[in-house]
């Protein structure tokens, strides 16, 4: 998070606090149930935008690029990876696409089981 990039890491365990204490709060005050309310075109919205992020970021490790400098914003981390596409190391790709063909092959063969 770029909480982390800004305050270091030692800020993590704050945040998974506050974020848990947050979550009962809202439970407990029945505020779940506003959710209700959003529209099924906002929440997949939401849920693509989440999948891009989360995507772009995992870049760097599907490419094999270790230790380049990382950015608060989401775009500048997208650019500063995808400028050292030329150093890509073909063992971090191949194994990304075995592991990522595994999964989609198991998400097929037992749908039951959220892989």
């Amino acid at each position: 998070s770029s909480a982390s990039l800004l305050y270091g890491a030692d800020v993590l365990p704050l945040l998974a606090m506050m974020t848990g204490i947050l979550s009962l709060l809202v439970f407990f005050t029945n505020l779940d149930k506003l959710a209700l309310f959003v529209s099924s075109n906002t929440m997949q919205g939401f849920k693509l935008a989440v999948g891009i992020i989360i995507a772009g970021n995992q870049i760097n490790f599907a490419l094999g690029l270790d230790n380049y400098p990382r950015h608060p914003s989401f775009l500048d981390n997208l650019i500063e990876n995808l400028s050292h596409i030329g150093e890509t190391e073909w063992q971090a790709v191949v194994m990304f696409f075995s592991f990522l063909l595994g999964q989609i092959a198991l998400s097929k063969l037992v749908p039951s089981v959220p892989w």
